[in-house]
């Protein structure tokens, strides 16, 4: 192949790449978080992701959520454990987030057989609730990112 071919499908390649619009860099979504009082309005890690020394094994109170920015919605979370004048704080992105919103309900879902069948094939709430955000991507996702979740992985 000589290098002027070479060049001519390497440029219709990434144009045709550029013309797509891409899902990865749109906001296909709503944020999995939102703004709630009391118990409703406190979240803890999902386990995609390692657990942050701010928010530890602690549930978090959402302060804000940030525009898309390409990956997610990022969340700022104070830990809701924590006394002090200035609790820890810390950004994380919505989608490792356990999620409370009514279109999403965990809590809906406990003690009917298929959710506890759905649990154990799965090893656990979290890896259940981690495929259902993130599909079938979501071994390769939770591996890479070396969260609690890609540890119970191993154990499967």
């Amino acid at each position: 192949m000589h290098r002027r071919q070479f060049i001519k499908i390497c440029s219709a390649m990434v144009g045709s790449l550029a013309a797509m619009r891409l899902r990865l860099f749109v906001p296909p979504r709503e944020p999995y978080v939102a703004f709630n009082g009391g118990l409703d309005g406190l979240y803890s890690h999902l386990g995609i992701f390692p657990a942050s020394k701010e928010l530890s094994t602690c549930e978090g109170r959402l302060l804000k959520i940030a525009k898309w920015d390409g990956i997610g919605y990022p969340a700022l979370i104070q830990n809701a454990c924590s006394f002090g004048a200035k609790p820890p704080e810390v950004w994380v992105y919505d989608f490792d987030l356990w999620n409370f919103r009514h279109d999403d309900d965990l809590m809906a879902q406990i003690g009917k057989p298929a959710f506890l069948a759905e649990c154990r094939r799965h090893n656990g709430w979290g890896i259940w609730y981690a495929h259902r955000r993130f599909g079938n991507d979501m071994p390769r996702i939770a591996i890479a990112a070396g969260g609690s979740i890609s540890r119970r992985m191993h154990t499967t």
